[in-house]
């Protein structure tokens, strides 16, 4: 059997002979063989035809054996094994990346409960030490002018409106009862 490249090259003479054919009916019909060229362009259009044809089939059988080949190959156990393999790796690749997802969701969750739970404390804090400073500062009453006890009592709730306990002890610490 010739093998797939002779073809192709008898398939390019024969068509390479059509060419001379039809080159040999032109100067037939200027010599004036009017029957003899028809007939040369007759079997120079077949022989082309059947170039042409050979060599469509030719790429049918070549892509055919292509196919087969990478068919072959997609399902033999090495690459079926290898595709298995890189299977595996992306699921857990995938797995890891959820996990890691997953905890650092966790994180920033417990983070925020952590700084809630913390502000709300601090805001109970506050206000329980506003009404120690402020209990204290109702029990000075009596020993402060009522300008000073005034410029006290604003003084609480300024720094109680802006969340300054070190202000208020400051200010604990200031009153003439201590």
């Amino acid at each position: 059997m010739p093998s797939g490249r002779r073809l192709f090259q008898a398939s390019l003479a024969a068509a390479s002979a059509a060419m001379l054919l039809f080159l040999g009916g032109y100067l037939g019909g200027r010599l004036g063989l009017g029957a003899l060229s028809g007939l040369i362009y007759q079997s120079a259009a077949k022989l082309l035809l059947l170039s042409f044809a050979a060599t469509g089939l030719l790429g049918l059988a070549a892509a055919a054996a292509n196919l087969r080949r990478d068919l072959n190959c997609y399902f033999s156990r090495e690459a079926a094994a290898l595709r298995r393999l890189s299977a595996n790796y992306h699921l857990i690749l995938r797995q890891k990346q959820t996990q890691r997802e997953q905890r650092r969701q966790l994180a920033y969750r417990y983070n925020a409960r952590r700084q809630k739970m913390a502000a709300r404390d601090e805001s109970k804090q506050l206000a329980r030490l506003h009404r120690a400073v402020k209990q204290e500062l109702n029990a000075a009453k009596d020993k402060l002018s009522p300008e000073h006890y005034r410029q006290y009592r604003q003084n609480l709730r300024r720094y109680r409106g802006q969340f300054d306990a070190k202000a208020m002890l400051d200010l604990r610490e200031r009153l003439p009862c201590r």
